[in-house]
């Protein structure tokens, strides 16, 4: 496999999905929370956290030793993303984990773990998932059945 440094926006992206999706992470025995009352020096952490785990995997990758500079609230700020599509979060998830994930520290990552559960909660915010049923759909069958009983005259 190959693997690039995403760009800046790409973490920042990643960290304005979270904070929009009011997404908890939970790692190493701790809870984070990020939603809307995240402060923009801690959406700006969280995406210079994820920056270096991505720097980490191409400096694996590439034996380099490369490092990334801070992102800062003032970066959070220009970032502004006033609509975040849930599929566009799933692709951006995708990408960044195939470019972080070279190194062998990846699946114990803070990184990881804050993918899976940005996924998660990217997933909830589908259109028709809050009408969607909890478990399996109701079969063909079944469907056919209640309308049958439905337009039966009596």
């Amino acid at each position: 496999m190959s693997a690039y440094l995403v760009e800046k926006n790409h973490v920042l992206f990643l960290a304005a999905a979270a904070r929009k999706f009011d997404t908890y992470v939970y790692h190493s025995g701790a809870s984070v929370r990020y939603d809307r009352n995240t402060s923009d020096l801690h959406v700006a952490a969280l995406a210079t956290e994820l920056w270096k785990e991505n720097q980490k995997s191409v400096n694996y990758r590439y034996t380099e030793s490369d490092t990334v500079e801070e992102i800062t609230a003032a970066d959070v700020r220009a970032n502004v993303w006033s609509k975040i599509d849930p599929a566009q979060v799933f692709k951006a998830i995708d990408c960044y984990e195939y470019q972080a994930c070279e190194h062998p520290e990846w699946d114990d990552s803070f990184a990881r773990h804050f993918c899976e559960y940005l996924r998660r909660r990217a997933g909830a915010k589908l259109a028709g998932y809050d009408d969607a049923a909890w478990g399996a759909p109701k079969t063909d069958a079944v469907l056919r059945e209640e309308f049958r009983a439905a337009t039966r005259v009596a």
